[in-house]
């Protein structure tokens, strides 16, 4: 089983494969097709990533059913989300308006009476922290600075 890509496929998948937001399962799955279509055989690719048989011969299939949209696993059931990312952009931009510090309470009990939202003070540090939202916490303050990549 040999997977026949196109010069555009196979750049497709070598950004896909490099791509730093793409989920690892996805970035896998492109250099299997890649090698696949390097003439390696099924067992060669499974060894060298670590996989198994069954797994490469998913991924070739996936391919050729779905093509692109193969590459990338179904949503999966999960609790909905209690908050909107529109709640915390609009924190994030009063924490930097107003260049002050806050605590996660504070920012707690400013969720729940402006946007009937319920978080932990825990959850609310994480979402800023995912946010790239920079709290340098001194006796449960957060002041807010923006990390710069």
């Amino acid at each position: 089983m040999k997977v026949v890509l196109t010069q555009n496929e196979d750049l497709t998948l070598f950004e896909l494969q490099k791509a730093s937001n793409a989920p690892l399962r996805t970035k896998t799955r492109a250099y299997i097709l890649r090698l696949s279509s390097q003439g390696w055989k099924i067992e060669k690719i499974a060894d060298f990533l670590f996989c198994s048989n069954i797994t490469v011969r998913r991924t070739i299939h996936r391919w050729n059913k779905k093509g692109l949209l193969g590459l990338w696993d179904k949503p999966r059931a999960g609790r909905t989300p209690t908050w909107k990312p529109e709640d915390f952009s609009e924190i994030e931009d009063l924490l930097i308006q107003e260049q002050c510090t806050y605590s996660s309470a504070k920012i707690q009990q400013k969720l729940l009476i402006d946007k009937q939202v319920s978080l932990s003070q825990r959850q609310i540090r994480r979402i800023l922290k995912k946010n790239n939202i920079a709290g340098k916490e001194q006796n449960n303050q957060i002041k807010i600075n923006k990390i710069k990549n």
